[in-house]
């Protein structure tokens, strides 16, 4: 083997990551590991993992350490998955069991015309999926002028979502079937064959749709990525026609595409579709999408409708922004709810009465935009006016910050302090306390108004937030003495984030005092019972052992150790992830 570096487990720890590694070091002590091989600088192997059929793993090799990777599980791509650190784990420990064999190319270019014929003719025997490529080679073949039957690109869709499983979670198999079909797209674009291009496009797009399921399951974007080069793909094609009937359809397409994703909720599939049918269509296309977007207004009053209406009121906006005058543009946001658009022209024009009575028929937040709005154009005591008005405007969270930020920007710092501390105690956060002293700062009123909200908070019982507040200003003592008066049946979700938090503080002034929290804090996350929680445990007793031994105790760690051991002793996964850490 040519290259045939040295590396240790560091190095793949550090190639696959903490978790990929921990779960990879179990698959190679159960012997996952099958047919291992070396091919020139690849190690390949099959590895068993969760699913019947074993993965295959490659991972190439140079002469720094690990050059690339890949492996067919779901999360195999650049070969950084847990398969991956077992093969890798195989060939640092056992590297006596790697069988060396040919280069591939070595061995076909031995081969006869006939010879590979029947061994092709044998592997798709074997292997019915290479059947595709061959179809899809034959399609980036025909002769000038000849176009591709849309029936065929549909069958190639639907034969890789069939030979991909039902197994939910499949969704990065059906992407890698139907790589070739996107490929062929972009040979044909490449070679400016646009027409046959679009149908490749197209058909992608429309078929891929029908499979709503694996769609709404696609968590990690395979499909979505599809989508995406789908929809760039007919950008492209629609770039290069010119053909009228052709480009309609494409356009009709995008456009199917966004109320797809419209109606799914704003899936997020189509976000960059209204920039695509806005830049790339003629004014008298822009004229058909706006009757194909008139027709598509739903007419109730639900909050999905609303949505809907506003979304679309966008692309048509957007669409039709060189040919509507005033007042058609602002037909347009009355009819689609498009209520900022319709208040920012109307200020525009300064018809300011008519602007206020617009953005009154708003609420909560939409009243705080709003205001920003008239600030933008300068009427800043309209602005105030609108959100004082509210009912609300002092109980309402987001209500009372605007007017803050509107005190603080003009010049008004008691009614900034007034707001800030209101705000304060209806939304009790350390972001908060440290705006309301920095506030408080500007008028010479810190030292009280920090006596007070810590009293308060000790009033009524918010320890949690004592904590972080002492902990910010590196008062340990005091944090320590919040931290022992939280509750923990109010706190519990919060009270071991706490306890790191002190415990990492006070290391070097109340050692012993630490060692109890990190001792605490490992307990709790032993209970969770669950590998990742048993990982992380063992991560605060090697903080323990540290600290013991700086403090000349090694004997107490052993005494804690030997004690946690036979404690937990009937949780083997426990006893695995101490074993692993060296503990």
């Amino acid at each position: 083997m040519n290259v045939h570096p040295v590396m240790g487990e560091d190095v793949i720890q550090a190639w696959v990551g903490t978790k990929a590694f921990q779960r990879g070091y179990r698959y190679f002590d159960d012997d996952t590991i099958l047919n291992p091989r070396r091919r020139g600088p690849c190690l390949i192997a099959e590895c068993q993992g969760s699913q019947p059929a074993p993965y295959r793993v490659e991972i190439q090799l140079n002469a720094d350490g690990i050059a690339g990777g890949l492996c067919t599980c779901p999360a195999g791509e650049g070969g950084h998955c847990k398969h991956a650190a077992a093969l890798l784990l195989a060939w640092i420990h056992e590297p006596g069991i790697f069988s060396e064999v040919p280069e591939l190319k070595n061995i076909l270019e031995k081969r006869s015309k006939a010879e590979l014929i029947s061994l092709i003719q044998q592997m798709v025997t074997r292997h019915p999926d290479l059947e595709q490529l061959l179809e899809i080679h034959a399609l980036s073949s025909l002769d000038e002028g000849q176009q591709i039957q849309p029936d065929l690109i549909v069958q190639q869709i639907r034969r890789a979502f069939s030979i991909a499983g039902s197994e939910w979670g499949n969704n990065a198999q059906i992407a890698e079937n139907l790589q070739p079909v996107l490929d062929l797209g972009g040979d044909l674009l490449d070679r400016k064959d646009v027409v046959n291009a679009s149908i490749i496009f197209q058909n992608l797009m429309e078929s891929l749709l029908a499979y709503e399921d694996s769609l709404y399951n696609d968590a990690a974007g395979e499909l979505g990525q599809v989508l995406s080069e789908s929809e760039q793909g007919l950008q492209a094609c629609l770039e290069g026609l010119t053909d009228s009937t052709l480009r309609t359809s494409l356009l009709r397409t995008l456009f199917e595409f966004f109320l797809w994703d419209l109606h799914g909720g704003g899936l997020g599939f189509a976000d960059e579709t209204p920039t695509i049918l806005i830049n790339h269509a003629t004014p008298e296309e822009k004229e058909v999408m706006s009757e194909w977007l008139r027709a598509e207004l739903p007419e109730g009053d639900g909050i999905s409708d609303q949505f809907c209406r506003r979304v679309l009121g966008g692309l048509w906006l957007g669409l039709m922004a060189d040919q509507l005058d005033d007042e058609q543009y602002l037909q347009i946001c009355t009819e689609t709810g498009r209520t900022r658009d319709q208040v920012d022209r109307l200020l525009s024009l300064n018809r300011v009465e008519e602007a206020l009575a617009t953005a009154r028929s708003e609420q909560g937040y939409a009243i705080t935009a709003m205001a920003d709005l008239f600030e933008q154009h300068g009427l800043t005591e309209q602005a105030l006016q609108l959100v004082r008005d509210q009912p609300s405007s002092e109980n309402d969270i987001l209500m009372l910050d605007w007017l803050k930020q509107y005190a603080m920007r003009h010049h008004q710092p008691e009614e900034a302090l007034r707001l800030a501390e209101l705000l304060f105690w209806q939304a009790q956060s350390l972001e908060n306390y440290t705006a309301l002293l920095q506030v408080a700062h500007a008028v010479e009123q810190r030292g009280p108004i920090r006596t007070r909200v810590l009293e308060g908070l000790e009033r009524a019982g918010n320890f949690s937030l004592l904590v972080e507040i002492f902990l910010i200003e590196e008062d340990t003592e005091q944090a320590l003495t919040a931290l022992e008066r939280v509750n923990p049946e109010i706190w519990w979700s919060r009270l071991s984030g706490l306890r790191r938090q002190v415990a990492q503080a006070i290391e070097s002034t109340r050692p012993r005092e630490a060692l109890r929290q990190y001792l605490l804090v490992a307990e709790e996350l032993i209970e969770q019972r669950s590998r990742g929680s048993y990982a992380e445990a063992a991560r605060f007793l090697h903080q323990i052992r540290r600290l013991n031994q700086n403090l000349g105790e090694p004997e107490n760690w052993d005494r804690l150790i030997a004690s946690l051991r036979h404690e937990y002793r009937r949780l083997p996964a426990l006893m695995d992830e101490l074993r692993r850490a060296g503990l």
